[in-house]
């Protein structure tokens, strides 16, 4: 009885919203799900706005892979958020929405920022010093971070990172922020934080056919595969999701039920 018990409350802990074509986030949901669930995955959706995240009191692990979020979407303070992979979107300017991240995330451990202009790794089409240049910078502003992109944090990273940006100042969120991009990403000497690139346009992506929500397990949590030139070649894959709903009960408009009851 007490196993039973502790898997409905695993189950209870976890949604996926994976690959439903949605672009916000109803508040049914929010009333329903948000004092429960632990791990979220909005994966391969159009969410431009976290801001109706701040509902879910006790995420601890979120996935937005794949949707429209920018440096400039809101993310509310979530002080459990652990796990946060925000995979292929918009991420231009690597400060900006690092600043967000050190203001609402302080506890965060786990970190992924692959297919973003702003981590220029492999997928888009730096090199490995820039790529290693800007995993000092973050390592530096997220001080507990234990793990970036699926690879883990090495002392010497967040030993450089804080000599190299231990004074660099850091702009104000609220005031016009000039993106910055992974272009001249390079130490503080020719540093991208001390630059003026023009601003960078994003459009919205074209919506997908939908697809059923992919389930995974804790076991497919671990590391992702490495290239032999140091840079990861996979997004990490989504949490585990026990609870998937039904396509009438992510309805945006007022039609809205609680299917189960």
């Amino acid at each position: 009885k007490m196993a039973n018990e502790q898997q409905t409350q695993q189950i209870a802990d976890r949604l996926s919203l994976a690959y439903r074509d949605i672009d916000n986030i109803h508040p049914k949901i929010v009333e329903k799900f948000g004092s429960i669930v632990k791990d979220l995955d909005l994966s391969n959706n159009d969410i431009s706005d976290l801001d109706p995240l701040r509902g879910f009191t006790r995420l601890e692990t979120l996935v937005v892979d794949g949707n429209l979020l920018t440096e400039h979407c809101k993310i509310p303070k979530m002080e459990k958020l652990t796990t946060f992979w925000v995979n292929a979107n918009k991420i231009s300017n690597l400060i900006v929405f690092m600043d967000k991240l050190v203001e609402n995330t302080p506890n965060l451990k786990a970190l992924s920022m692959l297919k973003n202009e702003a981590c220029p790794n492999f997928f888009t089409g730096k090199t490995l010093k820039e790529y290693n240049d800007y995993r000092k910078y973050v390592v530096s502003r997220l001080t507990k971070l234990t793990v970036l992109d699926g690879t883990p944090v090495t002392d010497s990273e967040r030993s450089e990172g804080g000599k190299l940006y231990a004074n660099l100042s850091t702009p104000t969120i609220s005031a016009p922020a000039t993106p910055i991009t992974s272009s001249s990403f390079a130490p503080p000497s020719s540093s991208p934080f001390l630059s003026k690139p023009a601003p960078i346009t994003t459009t919205k992506k074209k919506k997908s056919k939908k697809s059923a929500p992919i389930k995974t397990t804790q076991d497919d949590l671990p590391n992702l595969p490495i290239t032999t030139d140091g840079f990861s070649t996979t997004p990490p894959p989504p949490p585990p999701s026990s609870i998937v709903l039904a396509d009438d009960d992510i309805s945006s408009d007022d039609s809205w039920t609680d299917s189960d009851d």
